[in-house]
Protein backbone atom coordinates (compact mmCIF):
# COMPACT_ATOMS: atom_id res chain seq x y z
CA UNK A 1 0.00 0.00 0.00
CA UNK A 2 0.77 3.40 -0.73
CA UNK A 3 -0.14 6.31 1.01
CA UNK A 4 0.83 8.65 -1.72
CA UNK A 5 -0.84 9.37 -4.82
CA UNK A 6 0.71 10.46 -8.12
CA UNK A 7 -0.47 14.51 -8.68
CA UNK A 8 1.77 16.45 -11.54
CA UNK A 9 4.99 16.57 -12.96
CA UNK A 10 5.99 19.50 -10.48
CA UNK A 11 4.65 17.45 -7.66
CA UNK A 12 4.92 14.03 -8.23
CA UNK A 13 3.49 12.61 -5.02
CA UNK A 14 1.14 14.44 -2.28
CA UNK A 15 0.75 12.40 1.07
CA UNK A 16 -3.04 10.42 1.21
CA UNK A 17 -5.19 12.52 3.98
CA UNK A 18 -5.50 10.28 7.20
CA UNK A 19 -8.93 10.25 6.04
CA UNK A 20 -8.25 9.03 2.21
CA UNK A 21 -5.53 6.47 4.29
CA UNK A 22 -8.36 5.52 6.86
CA UNK A 23 -11.00 4.63 3.82
CA UNK A 24 -9.07 2.96 1.71
CA UNK A 25 -8.14 0.20 5.02
CA UNK A 26 -11.71 0.41 5.54
CA UNK A 27 -12.36 -0.60 2.04
CA UNK A 28 -9.50 -3.94 2.07
CA UNK A 29 -11.35 -4.93 5.52
CA UNK A 30 -14.59 -5.15 4.02
CA UNK A 31 -13.24 -6.20 0.43
CA UNK A 32 -11.52 -9.29 2.67
CA UNK A 33 -14.65 -9.93 4.95
CA UNK A 34 -12.39 -9.58 7.80
CA UNK A 35 -13.93 -10.53 11.10
CA UNK A 36 -13.08 -9.78 14.70
CA UNK A 37 -9.60 -11.69 15.51
CA UNK A 38 -8.48 -11.92 11.88
CA UNK A 39 -6.10 -9.33 10.55
CA UNK A 40 -3.90 -8.30 7.89
CA UNK A 41 -0.29 -7.59 7.42
CA UNK A 42 0.13 -3.57 5.29
CA UNK A 43 3.15 -2.90 4.23
CA UNK A 44 3.27 0.83 3.64
CA UNK A 45 6.27 1.44 1.29
CA UNK A 46 6.21 4.89 0.99
CA UNK A 47 8.96 7.28 1.58
CA UNK A 48 6.79 10.36 2.57
CA UNK A 49 4.74 8.52 5.42
CA UNK A 50 6.65 9.94 7.93
CA UNK A 51 7.24 13.67 6.21
CA UNK A 52 4.53 14.84 8.14
CA UNK A 53 4.36 13.64 11.97
CA UNK A 54 0.83 15.33 12.57
CA UNK A 55 -0.46 12.93 9.82
CA UNK A 56 0.70 9.73 11.36
CA UNK A 57 -0.66 11.12 14.74
CA UNK A 58 -4.08 11.37 13.31
CA UNK A 59 -4.04 8.09 11.06
CA UNK A 60 -3.85 6.59 14.61
CA UNK A 61 -6.45 8.77 16.00
CA UNK A 62 -9.26 7.62 13.22
CA UNK A 63 -8.32 4.08 13.41
CA UNK A 64 -8.27 3.90 16.69
CA UNK A 65 -12.11 6.10 16.50
CA UNK A 66 -13.27 3.65 13.82
CA UNK A 67 -12.36 0.46 15.53
CA UNK A 68 -10.16 -0.61 12.05
CA UNK A 69 -6.79 -1.01 14.01
CA UNK A 70 -7.49 -4.48 15.61
CA UNK A 71 -7.46 -5.42 11.85
CA UNK A 72 -4.16 -4.51 10.41
CA UNK A 73 -0.73 -4.80 11.65
CA UNK A 74 1.37 -1.99 10.01
CA UNK A 75 4.90 -2.20 8.79
CA UNK A 76 6.01 1.45 7.87
CA UNK A 77 9.34 2.09 6.22
CA UNK A 78 10.77 5.25 7.51
CA UNK A 79 12.69 7.85 5.89
CA UNK A 80 15.07 9.19 8.45
CA UNK A 81 14.39 9.96 12.21
CA UNK A 82 14.28 13.52 11.58
CA UNK A 83 10.42 13.34 12.15
CA UNK A 84 11.09 11.41 15.55
CA UNK A 85 12.53 14.83 16.93
CA UNK A 86 10.85 18.37 17.51
CA UNK A 87 13.03 21.53 16.57
CA UNK A 88 15.27 22.28 19.51
CA UNK A 89 14.76 24.93 22.20
CA UNK A 90 16.36 28.20 21.49
CA UNK A 91 20.13 27.73 22.02
CA UNK A 92 19.69 24.12 22.92
CA UNK A 93 21.74 21.36 21.40
CA UNK A 94 20.11 18.87 22.16
CA UNK A 95 16.90 17.53 20.26
CA UNK A 96 14.00 17.53 21.80
CA UNK A 97 12.40 13.53 21.19
CA UNK A 98 8.50 13.98 19.68
CA UNK A 99 6.71 11.58 22.26
CA UNK A 100 3.43 12.51 20.00
CA UNK A 101 4.83 10.66 17.32
CA UNK A 102 6.33 7.82 19.18
CA UNK A 103 3.08 7.39 21.28
CA UNK A 104 0.91 7.49 17.71
CA UNK A 105 3.40 4.73 16.31
CA UNK A 106 2.62 2.54 19.44
CA UNK A 107 -0.72 2.93 18.91
CA UNK A 108 -0.14 2.22 15.62
CA UNK A 109 1.23 -1.01 16.58
CA UNK A 110 4.55 -0.29 15.12
CA UNK A 111 6.63 -1.04 17.91
CA UNK A 112 10.11 -1.68 15.83
CA UNK A 113 11.55 0.87 13.01
CA UNK A 114 14.14 -0.34 10.97
CA UNK A 115 16.81 1.94 9.24
CA UNK A 116 19.77 1.53 6.94
CA UNK A 117 22.44 3.34 7.46
CA UNK A 118 23.85 5.28 4.00
CA UNK A 119 27.26 6.72 5.01
CA UNK A 120 29.38 5.92 7.91
CA UNK A 121 32.71 6.81 6.38
CA UNK A 122 34.37 10.17 5.21
CA UNK A 123 34.54 8.35 1.58
CA UNK A 124 30.63 7.52 1.14
CA UNK A 125 30.00 10.52 2.47
CA UNK A 126 31.72 12.23 -0.26
CA UNK A 127 30.53 9.89 -2.63
CA UNK A 128 26.71 10.73 -1.54
CA UNK A 129 27.13 14.90 -1.49
CA UNK A 130 27.57 15.70 1.28
CA UNK A 131 28.85 19.14 2.17
CA UNK A 132 31.67 18.19 4.42
CA UNK A 133 33.16 21.72 4.49
CA UNK A 134 29.71 23.16 5.96
CA UNK A 135 29.56 20.43 8.69
CA UNK A 136 33.12 21.83 9.04
CA UNK A 137 32.20 24.70 9.81
CA UNK A 138 29.12 23.74 11.76
CA UNK A 139 31.24 21.46 14.12
CA UNK A 140 29.40 21.16 17.54
CA UNK A 141 26.41 23.53 16.05
CA UNK A 142 25.41 20.99 13.68
CA UNK A 143 22.39 19.34 14.60
CA UNK A 144 22.38 15.40 15.96
CA UNK A 145 20.30 13.64 13.50
CA UNK A 146 21.02 9.86 14.92
CA UNK A 147 21.20 10.46 18.83
CA UNK A 148 18.52 10.76 21.31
Amino acid sequence: MFAANYRSRLQPFSALSPEVFVDLLRKVKERHGLEPGQYLDVYVLDSYFNRNPDRIVKIADQLEKTGLRAYFELYVRHNGLQAFLKKRAEGSQTPVVNEQLIEAYRRLGIDEIVMGVDAYTERSIRMLKTNVVQLARSGDQARPLYSF
